[in-house]
């Protein structure tokens, strides 16, 4: 049986990612009226999260560079909307170590 291992950065950005996903998900109520965040742009925190879990369950079946490239777009999003929403910087603070990380990515080597 072949086993591949995932490059360690590329982990440890997955978790700084997740964290976020979960809390971003069970902290969400059906019955929201809005107020905490007029313009909806928190909205796409909850798209975008389920992108990126979608990519890397991809990426974890199926470890490629099309599907590392997939998972490296798609978190990129996913600290996009979270920067763009101030709810989750106020919490988690800068991310920009998170995206470096995933900018910086090669999935070339994988």
């Amino acid at each position: 049986m072949k086993t591949t291992k995932t490059p360690f950065n590329l982990k440890k950005f997955i978790y700084v990612l997740i964290f976020p996903l979960v809390i971003g998900t069970y902290g969400c109520s059906n019955n929201d009226d809005g107020d905490d965040n007029p313009t909806g742009v928190c909205n796409e925190v909850i798209s975008s999260a389920t992108k990126f879990s979608n990519a890397l369950t991809s990426y974890q079946q199926n470890p490629s560079e099309t599907t590392c490239n997939n998972l490296k777009n798609t978190a990129l999003d996913y600290i996009e909307a979270l920067q763009d929403c101030q709810k989750y910087t106020e919490q988690y603070g800068d991310l920009e170590e998170a995206a470096e990380g995933y900018r910086n990515l090669d999935c070339s080597e994988i």
